[in-house]
């Protein structure tokens, strides 16, 4: 992240001239001048951390690295997983295993072929046993029920999918699987911009489950849903930084922007102190609320949009358990947890289970805590929030040994919220960006890394055009 906006350069020092800046050295920003150098662009990437990578970092558990962030690229979202083969990184993708649902404490199968949560295979879903008799009978009728009139403007997923199935395929269904991914709300979710294909599907057919049977089948994308780098999805940032060199600046914190479309001036707090860069570029791969500080004295009205997109704080506890046999884990892959259960766990992955490349160290959970309006972990030190994690995860399964170690990974304000009218949002705000800044993160064109790096890739093309062109 960069620091915050508090005066632009020193007008007596000599401005080192580059074509373009990247603040930010998170996926996006380090995919963005990747792009750059390749195309011969002059390029200077500045992150004021002491590393590259962002929220895709890895600490060490039982000696041994282990991701705390970010930890599998979305296959079918090809941008990724394309960039990491490019590197030279040597792909893998998740053993078949089963994903279990919390319902009324008890652990079930989720049932199958539910996109985002949204069931398409009715039987299955009444085989899982994770509806009431009564929401049963409600999401039964999802094909007959009268569909309310067509609102052409945004909506959330909440409203788009009760009205079809019901209210409790969305608390034991959608939330969690949503919950995982934004920290969010459905019912203030944006459709369009989280689940796009249940929107399209939603507008296109009287009966949502065969809209969407009807895309996925037109998609053909029947392989692996994730993705990552044997190792560490760590090593994506790592290579690219060890690809990109002395175009990488760490320890370089931006702290005021000026200048107008015919040059700008970047003022950094770096190593060597105060200094500025001049460029015919810039882009922002910060998040909004960093971005929106940044771009207050050039372009007020973007930064006061971007400064409304609210963020949510999150948690990754990693634990071991030394003394379990992976045999004896359960022989699902991982947890969800609907906020209807009252827990602080929201989502919990067994690795060894999930990832073959990872068998080998042993008994190893991640479990993720922390939505936008349950930030309960926060007031929790790490040995609290660990045995806190680790009490409910052996409520859950059974285990019946602590775990022997743990570490705490906390991400302030890491989930950008893509609420009702989020697109529009952000078309305004590139809409009143002046000339040469651009904006790539997972706060504007999709959260995970695959979308950041496409995020990235893509604003690295437009400012390629701009300095072209001037």
């Amino acid at each position: 992240m960069t620091a915050p906006a508090d005066a632009g350069p020193d007008p007596g020092r000599r401005a080192e001239s580059v074509d373009v800046v990247v603040v930010g050295g998170g996926i996006a920003g380090l995919a963005a001048a990747h792009d750059l150098v390749g195309a011969g662009v002059d390029v200077v990437l500045l992150e004021s951390a002491d590393h590259v990578g962002g929220k895709v970092h890895a600490r060490e558990l039982g000696g041994r690295p282990l991701d705390v962030g970010a930890d599998s690229l979305v296959a079918r979202h090809g941008a990724g997983v394309d960039l990491a083969r490019r590197l030279g990184l040597d792909v893998v993708h998740p053993t078949t295993g089963t994903v279990q649902l919390l319902v009324d404490g008890r652990l079930r199968a989720l049932p199958p072929a539910a996109p985002f949560g949204v069931p398409t295979d009715l039987v299955g879903l009444a085989r899982a046993g994770v509806l009431s008799p009564a929401g049963l009978a409600r999401a039964a009728l999802e094909a007959v029920w009268p569909r309310a009139p067509h609102d052409p403007d945004d909506r959330s997923v909440a409203d788009v999918v009760a009205a079809r199935y019901g209210q409790e395929v969305v608390d034991r269904l959608v939330e969690p699987m949503l919950g995982g991914i934004y920290a969010g709300r459905p019912d203030r979710l944006s459709v369009e911009a989280t689940t796009p294909l249940v929107a399209a599907a939603d507008r296109r057919g009287r009966s949502l489950a065969h809209a969407l049977q009807h895309a996925l089948s037109r998609r053909g994308d029947a392989g692996p849903v994730f993705a990552t780098p044997r190792g560490l999805m760590a090593s994506l940032p790592s290579t690219l930084a060890g690809r990109l060199g002395d175009v990488v600046r760490t320890h370089s914190a931006v702290t005021g922007v000026t200048g107008d479309p015919g040059g700008w001036e970047v003022a950094v707090d770096g190593v060597g102190g105060e200094q500025s860069l001049r460029a015919a570029a810039v882009v922002f791969a910060t998040p909004a609320h960093v971005t929106a500080r940044l771009l207050a004295g050039v372009a007020p009205g973007s930064a006061a949009e971007l400064g409304l997109v609210e963020h949510a704080s999150v948690a990754v506890v990693a634990l071991h358990y030394g003394d379990a046999d992976v045999d004896d884990l359960p022989a699902a892959s991982g947890i969800l947890v609907p906020r209807r259960e009252g827990r602080l766990v929201k989502a919990a992955t067994w690795l060894a289970r999930k990832w073959p490349h990872l068998a080998d160290r042993g008994a190893v959970l991640r479990a993720s805590v922390g939505r936008i309006d349950d930030q309960r972990f926060a007031e929790l030190d790490d040995d609290e929030l660990a045995d806190a994690v680790d009490a409910e995860v052996r409520d859950l399964t059974g285990l019946s040994s602590s775990a022997t170690d743990a570490v705490v990974q906390r991400w302030p304000h890491a989930l950008p919220q893509y609420e009702v009218g989020h697109l529009a949002r952000i078309d305004r705000v590139r809409h009143n960006l002046p000339a040469g800044l651009l904006l790539a993160g997972a706060a504007y064109d999709g959260i995970g890394v695959s979308p950041c790096v496409a995020s990235g890739r893509a604003a690295a093309a437009d400012v390629t055009r701009h300095v072209a062109a001037g």
